[in-house]
């Protein structure tokens, strides 16, 4: 089968031949199926929030009943957004969800009610290069059994999802800038979305990946992969950079393998500096504690549970370590960072 794509997500802007401009041949192979397959489907049905696909370069654009897309399967298990698995197996005409903005279908399990169901897609077939079906793993930076830069590392993880992680790597970026630092960025963990390693280019950083350039649709996998993923991502980032800035999506307690990632032996001696967000005092409580459990202490809390005195009164009662707003104090944690990095 022949289609011509209406929209081409940016889960396959790796994929050299993949443009909306260009009619692409699928096959029906719909076995042994693996994270990162590319496939074709077709808008059948309307569900929530989530009713726009981003594309290369970060935009994002409205789908509708009819619409060809071509994206990759995946997983998603997130706290504020879709679950859903991998099917074992696909045939044309089967149902699927589109479970990620950046351009996953998988099946659907569970959904907040304020977001809404996924948009239902028909499979239509897995997209092809000279009759083979491709993955976006042939098309990705290699992963890595060990770290190997000669830079600082700084980190910034977080109690949950939207804690405003981003926003601080966007901060330190164009902090680290300002005072002649060439800067590489890299988002460890997640789910598949070019925005967030697109805003940290636009800050000012040097070069910026995400785990989704190293071939996973996600870092919802087998522990040891995110691993070897993300040591080959840092690896990428620090080359000629006077520091590397790392946002591990999702929250530490997650399927996204954060704290694996974490707890990495070679993850912690590279790390050089650890910002930690939370959502709530209760959130900042319990993320120290697990920092601490697996031998981490952040060098400043910040996130939503800091935007008031309030917040930030109930957070010192358990801790001294310097809690700073992002949004009003990026100087100040730009400040405790740096001294970390480049004044020990």
């Amino acid at each position: 089968m022949i289609v011509e794509p209406d929209v081409v997500t940016s889960s396959v802007r790796n994929v050299s031949f993949l443009d909306s401009s260009q009619k692409v041949e699928l096959v029906d192979n719909g076995r042994d199926l693996k994270a990162g397959d590319v496939v074709a489907v077709e808008i059948v049905e309307k569900g929530g929030s989530y009713g726009s696909a981003e594309v290369k370069g970060a935009e994002m654009v409205d789908l509708g009943i009819g619409d060809i897309v071509v994206g990759v399967l995946g997983r998603r298990k997130a706290t504020r957004g879709f679950s859903a698995e991998m099917p074992y197996k696909l045939e044309e005409g089967e149902e699927l969800d589109f479970v990620s903005s950046g351009g996953v279908f998988a099946k659907g399990l569970s959904y907040p009610e304020d977001i809404g169901r996924p948009y239902r897609c028909k499979f239509l077939g897995f997209v092809s290069k000279d009759g083979r079906r491709i993955n976006i793993s042939e098309y990705s930076l290699d992963p890595a059994e060990t770290i190997d830069i000669n830079c600082p590392l700084v980190m910034v993880a977080s109690s949950r999802m939207d804690a405003g992680k981003t926003t601080v790597c966007k901060g330190l970026i164009t902090k680290f800038v300002e005072q002649g630092k060439t800067v590489g960025a890299v988002k460890l963990t997640g789910v598949t979305r070019e925005r967030d390693t697109h805003g940290m280019k636009k800050a000012g950083a040097k070069k910026a990946y995400e785990f989704t350039d190293c071939g996973l649709p996600s870092s919802t996998c087998e522990p040891d992969i995110a691993i070897r993923a993300s040591k080959g991502l840092i690896n990428e980032a620090g080359d000629g950079v006077d520091v590397v800035v790392a946002e591990l999506g999702a929250g530490l307690l997650s399927s996204y393998n954060v704290l694996e990632v974490l707890k990495d032996k070679d993850v912690k001696k590279a790390c050089t500096s650890l910002v930690f967000m939370a959502m709530d005092p209760v959130g900042a409580y319990g993320g120290l504690r697990i920092l601490e459990d697996h031998g981490y202490s952040p060098d400043v809390i910040s996130g939503p549970a800091t935007d008031t005195e309030a917040g930030r009164e109930n957070i010192r009662r358990f801790t001294d370590i310097p809690v700073k707003n992002a949004i009003k104090n990026i100087d100040g944690i730009f400040e405790t960072v740096k001294n970390r990095c480049f004044n020990q």
